[in-house]
């Protein structure tokens, strides 16, 4: 095991800082306070600040190959031109009792979000949808009670998907039906998240394969081999509630680290809601953008 002491890069205090992306071409991150109804961007020389605000709370995103982005907001997944437009697509069985939480591109270019309950006490309200580049929308798993973190091996051919309350990372074997949409089939459990009151959140994926597992509650990143299902290292950050992570820099050899100040404790005032970074000695999954 493995233990690696994250730093902070990005001092923005966000009250729920989700959803990073590494933009290769412009050599900076974006990430999301879905709380705060903004998107951050820290730049190439290190400067942290607010690249837009919407008015709704933002679950997810990813950039556009032509401009732009794909928004996955409360009121459902958007599509955001260069200059600003907006067009809202529609995906089928969206409830108001659940908004747009974690998501992300695969290889295609297809966009990936998955719903959160939005009641305390609701199970099983949420679906995983996918975006193709078409601009059709399909739900691709109900039963969702809060759709988190997504990973996809290096073929394409497995989705590793955490839907929080259940603890765990199942793996899906990623098919195209007949109709050409995706589909997913071969369920199965590839992680189990055994420590008392942590929950695994946002998760990326490395060049070995290995899964790195934001836990929140624990003050950490978890690496976990898929195979074996057995942790492998760790990367500590000063915050209890640690949300996210994606690679990035120009190696892809950097771990960005979102964290959050709901529930944060006291002397975590200065430090929850940062992004925070780690080196790692093996490079990971490009953030990927939607073709659409």
């Amino acid at each position: 095991m493995f233990t690696i002491d994250a730093a902070c890069c990005a001092h923005s205090l966000c009250e729920l800082a989700e959803g990073p992306v590494w933009d290769r071409e412009r050599g900076e991150l974006l990430w999301l306070d879905i709380k705060g109804c903004r998107v951050w961007r820290l730049d190439g020389s290190g400067m942290a600040g607010v690249l837009c605000e919407m008015a709704q709370n933002i679950g997810c995103m990813a950039l556009r190959e032509g401009g732009g982005m794909i928004l996955g907001l409360a009121a459902g997944i958007y599509l955001a031109g260069p200059e600003g437009e907006f067009e809202r697509l529609e995906a089928p069985g969206l409830s108001l009792r659940v908004r747009f939480n974690d998501g992300k591109c695969d290889a295609e270019g297809r966009f990936w979000a998955g719903t959160i309950n939005l009641f305390p006490g609701e199970t099983g309200i949420s679906q995983l949808y996918c975006a193709l580049p078409d601009h059709l929308v399909c739900r691709v798993l109900d039963g969702v009670t809060n759709s988190n973190g997504l990973a996809f091996s290096a073929d394409g051919q497995t989705l590793y998907y955490i839907d929080t309350p259940t603890r765990r990372v199942d793996a899906f074997d990623v098919r195209t039906a007949k109709d050409g949409t995706p589909e997913l089939a071969n369920r199965r459990t590839v992680v189990r998240i055994e420590e008392d009151d942590v929950w695994p959140d946002g998760m990326t994926i490395d060049a070995k394969g290995r899964l790195w597992i934001a836990l929140w509650g624990a003050g950490k990143v978890g690496c976990y081999d898929p195979a074996t299902g057995a942790p492998v290292g760790e990367v500590r950050v000063p915050v209890r509630a640690v949300s996210s992570c994606c690679f990035g820099g120009d190696d892809m050899r950097t771990l960005y680290i979102t964290t959050a100040r709901e529930g944060m404790l006291p002397g975590e005032a200065d430090l929850a809601g940062n992004v925070y970074c780690a080196r790692l000695p093996v490079p990971g999954a490009s953030s990927h953008r939607f073709k659409g």
